[in-house]
């Protein structure tokens, strides 16, 4: 989140930023593993005590103009507000769901005594089946083979 004096000088200086917040109500990555390994949230929604700023609200405080859209149908709409021939400020709020999916990504998995085991990064989630990796690995390293005989000319 922005400082809010780097907002306000934003709108002190008129300056030609345009801003887009994606807000799916905070905190998804840890409502995500909250979920997975506790089975229940803590400090990381509304109903857990836990909010996020109305960004519309605050921009309205400075004298920014704002807007928020909540479907696909409004992007369009939406980004044509923010990128007019306007050149003062604005901000774009996009609500998101706020139990999305984060994917691909890398995602820790528990050992059978519950213990948290961080993957290498080719380990992205969702898993790929074992058929398949062994198969990208294969491929992988009969194009480095055919790459190791190619002379480069520099």
């Amino acid at each position: 989140m922005f400082n809010l004096q780097e907002l306000q000088s934003v709108v002190t200086y008129r300056l030609n930023i345009k801003i887009i917040v994606y807000e799916n109500d905070g905190y998804l990555t840890m409502k995500h593993m909250q979920a997975a390994r506790f089975k229940k949230l803590v400090g990381s929604n509304k109903e857990t005590m836990l909010e996020c700023a109305d960004f519309i609200k605050i921009s309205n405080a400075f004298g920014m103009e704002a807007i928020e859209i909540s479907s696909h149908s409004e992007v369009d709409s939406g980004l044509d507000w923010l990128f007019d021939d306007n050149l003062s400020p604005r901000l774009l709020v996009i609500h998101l769901d706020p139990q999305q999916s984060l994917v691909p990504r890398v995602q820790t998995r528990s050992d059978e005594f519950g213990r948290l085991i961080p993957p290498s990064i080719n380990e992205m989630f969702p898993h790929l089946d074992k058929r398949v990796d062994l198969l990208i690995h294969e491929k992988l390293i009969e194009l480095v083979g055919t790459l190791g005989s190619v002379q480069l000319k520099i």
